[in-house]
């Protein structure tokens, strides 16, 4: 399986989907309940989701899911090695392919400030692509979260990713990225 880079052609709906159309239901936590609701018909706020596959590429090209897979040390202690995995990687840029998808789907959105959720984490007031940028790789880097990715690669399954919604945020509407 190649990177993004090496298959810049792939498809953006297999790593970006609009709230709604996501195809995620209650499995898939909070970002899935929301994408329910919408695909409902509900009145809830736009937003863009990206998708697992997103995620894992953010894996793969930050050397996180190498760095789960080569290492027995990260099972001796799960909580405590999550720890460390969240601070070294967190000034991981997420760059190329996948920083203009987030930039287009901001685009799209046309808000003037916007909301990152995903399970346990949820920060608003994003006015900026950086600050976007940062909640993502927040979200897939919560301590939390690496620990599940740890103790699944110690049971020999796949680290699980999970989807991020960045979302309208109601507070304030109008303008454009």
């Amino acid at each position: 399986m190649g990177t993004l880079w090496e298959n810049s052609h792939v498809s953006r709906a297999k790593f970006v989907r609009p709230l709604g159309k996501a195809g995620y239901g209650l499995e898939s936590g909070l970002v899935g309940e929301l994408n329910l609701l919408a695909r409902m018909g509900l009145p809830v706020a736009e937003g863009m989701v990206l998708t697992h596959e997103f995620h894992r590429e953010f894996m793969e090209i930050s050397g996180l899911l190498q760095a789960l897979q080569a290492s027995e040390k990260w099972f001796e202690d799960a909580h405590r090695y999550a720890l460390e995995a969240s601070s070294r990687y967190r000034s991981v840029s997420i760059e190329g392919e996948l920083n203009r998808l987030i930039c287009d789907s901001l685009i799209e959105l046309g808000a003037s400030m916007v909301v990152v959720l995903s399970e346990g984490t949820a920060e608003s007031g994003l006015k900026s692509i950086p600050e976007v940028r940062a909640a993502v790789r927040g979200a897939w880097l919560s301590p939390e979260g690496l620990e599940r990715q740890i103790e699944a690669v110690a049971r020999g399954d796949d680290p699980p990713a999970w989807p991020v919604l960045v979302q309208r945020e109601l507070r304030r509407g109008g303008g454009r990225w």
